[in-house]
């Protein structure tokens, strides 16, 4: 059976993984809690460990999310979580129901930036993910650009918090033309 890629025009299953990828910046922030080391001698500082913090974490999050643990993914949301209109119980509506339809699930992705402010860590990346549809073979593509994240430090660690925006782009877009 050949694999075809498809083009997603499909506005709900763009948006699962348009979720799928914001989970994957909640992922790293599990362990993201600096403290010195030793590296060849010479001491690593807290934004260098935290760099490294969460590329490791990536890898973690991949394993999740071949995994399909949607638990583990959403222990990395904030309860007050709002990232363009969505909230937490809507990402993890949307995330069982990729897992529900999805064989199998692959990310790869590039950290662009991340901006250290107190307790906020902003992440721009950009990056693609390929899901495999069940009983069909067929492979869903979604890409994103400059995607940013905003992640805070809880009492249970790093949560991602969104960017508190009640309206995604296309909304906010919209609406704009419509008040003219």
């Amino acid at each position: 059976m050949t694999k075809r890629k498809l083009k997603i025009n499909d506005v709900g299953l763009m948006s699962t993984f348009r979720v799928v990828f914001s989970a994957m910046i909640l992922f790293v922030f599990a362990a993201l809690v600096p403290s010195f080391s030793e590296n060849n001698g010479n001491e690593i500082k807290p934004d260098e460990m935290l760099v490294q913090a969460i590329k490791q974490e990536y890898n973690a999050f991949d394993t999740a999310l071949a995994g399909k643990d949607l638990v583990k993914i959403m222990d990395y949301y904030h309860k007050d979580y709002l990232n363009d209109g969505r909230t937490k119980g809507d990402d993890e509506k949307s995330f069982k129901s990729l897992f529900d339809i999805a064989e199998s699930v692959r990310v790869s992705r590039n950290i662009e930036s991340i901006e250290i402010s107190g307790d906020k860590i902003i992440v721009t990346d950009s990056g693609q993910i390929n899901a495999v549809i069940k009983g069909s073979g067929k492979e869903v593509v979604s890409k994103w650009e400059k995607c940013v994240m905003v992640i805070i430090k809880t009492e249970d660690g790093h949560k991602a918090y969104g960017n508190q925006e009640k309206l995604g782009p296309v909304e906010k877009e919209d609406k704009a033309n419509t008040s003219n």
